[in-house]
C-alpha cells in the first residue's frame, strides 16, 4: 500500500505519476484546506469540493481517502502545530487500527516553499521512523532568486531520482483537469498551473532529496510573508 501524506487538497497535482498506476493508495490530507479564520460555509465548501473531485478522479485511480484534516480541525498554514509526539502516535494508530499494509510514503519536500509542505515532510519522515521506511519526497515550488523569485514548479532544488514509469499523456491530461475542477484554488493554479503542465507534459519528473530540517534560502513563505521560518522550525525541531 503507497501511502499519499498531504498538507492540502490539490497536493496531489504536483505528484501524479505515483497516484496515476494501479497501485493500491491511501491519500491522508493533513489540514482542513481552509485557514482558522475561515467560515462554517467556506469550509463546508473547499471539503463537498474535495471530496467530490476525489470520487470522480482519484478514487478510480485505485485511491482511498482520511480526510484528517477535516476530522481534527488542523487548518491550513499551521500544520506545524500539529507535527509532535502525539499526532505521530495518532497517525500510527489510524494505520494500525484500519490495517493499512504501508510499504511505501510519498509526500512533499522539505524546502522552505509553503510552511504545511515543510510540515508535511517532517510528519511523513517520522512516521516512517516507526515503519521503517524512508519517505519519498516530491518538490512543489521551490524557489531560485536571480534578482527576483521564480517558480520551478515540480522541480527540485536537489534531485534525487529521475521516475520514468509513467503516462506522460495521461498524467498531463489529468493534471489539467485537477486544476480546472479545484475552483476554490484558482488564484493559486493562476501562477502555478502553465508550468505544471509543461513540466508533464515535456520534462522529466524527478524526485528530491531530503534536505537537513534547517533554515531554507531562499524561503518563499517567509518572502511572501505566510510564516516565520524560525518559527515554523522551533515546532519541527522538538
Amino acid at each position: 500500500m503507497r501511502l499519499i501524506l498531504l498538507a492540502h487538497q490539490d497536493d496531489e497535482i504536483f505528484m501524479l505519476p505515483f497516484i496515476d498506476d494501479s497501485i493500491s493508495k491511501t491519500i491522508i490530507y493533513l489540514t482542513s484546506g481552509v485557514s482558522r479564520y475561515a467560515s462554517q460555509a467556506e469550509t463546508e465548501i473547499r471539503h463537498k469540493e474535495s471530496q467530490k473531485i476525489f470520487e470522480k478522479y482519484l478514487r478510480p485511480r485505485n485511491c482511498t481517502v482520511v480526510w484528517w484534516g477535516n476530522k481534527n480541525s488542523h487548518p491550513e498554514g499551521e500544520l506545524h502545530k500539529f507535527s509532535g509526539s502525539d499526532e505521530i502516535k495518532s497517525l500510527l494508530s489510524y494505520i494500525n487500527t484500519h490495517h493499512i499494509n504501508v510499504t511505501e510514503i510519498i509526500t512533499t519536500a522539505f524546502e522552505g516553499a509553503h510552511q504545511d509542505h515543510d510540515s508535511a515532510a517532517y510528519i511523513s519522515r517520522k512516521l516512517g521512523e516507526k515503519l521503517n521506511l524512508v519517505p519519498i519526497e516530491v518538490a512543489t515550488y521551490p524557489q531560485k532568486f536571480n534578482n527576483i523569485y521564480s517558480y520551478q514548479v515540480i522541480t527540485p532544488k536537489f534531485p534525487k531520482d529521475i521516475l520514468n514509469l509513467y503516462s506522460r499523456k495521461r498524467v498531463t491530461f489529468l493534471a489539467l483537469q485537477l486544476i480546472i475542477a479545484y475552483k476554490s484554488q484558482r488564484l493559486t493554479w493562476l501562477g502555478l498551473g502553465m508550468q505544471t503542465i509543461f513540466n508533464y507534459a515535456f520534462k522529466s519528473f524527478k524526485v528530491s532529496q531530503s534536505l537537513p530540517i534547517t533554515f531554507q534560502s531562499p524561503c518563499f513563505y517567509e518572502y511572501r510573508g505566510r510564516a516565520n521560518q524560525k518559527t515554523i522550525l522551533s515546532y519541527l525541531r522538538r
